[in-house]
């Protein structure tokens, strides 16, 4: 399955922010929904043609780590 190496950086930036209990609750959810938004926008990009499995991946990741609602419609 082929992966592309800035959604993966982006997931990791996610976790990362989720588990930095540094940050308040708002800053958390801002960081993590512009995170989501980029994801959503790079896995909308025709240009990149990803495998429909990586897609599904992705989206099962997102709804993770920001819950269902996260996915797009």
């Amino acid at each position: 399955m082929r992966s592309d190496e800035q959604i993966e950086f982006w997931v990791a930036q996610m976790k990362g922010i989720d588990k930095d209990d540094s940050l308040s609750k708002e800053q958390k959810e801002s960081d993590l929904d512009d995170l989501k938004e980029q994801i959503k926008d790079r896995l909308g990009d025709s240009n990149l043609n990803f495998e429909d499995e990586y897609i599904v991946d992705v989206m099962g990741r997102l709804a993770d780590l920001r819950g269902l609602d996260s996915l797009p419609t």
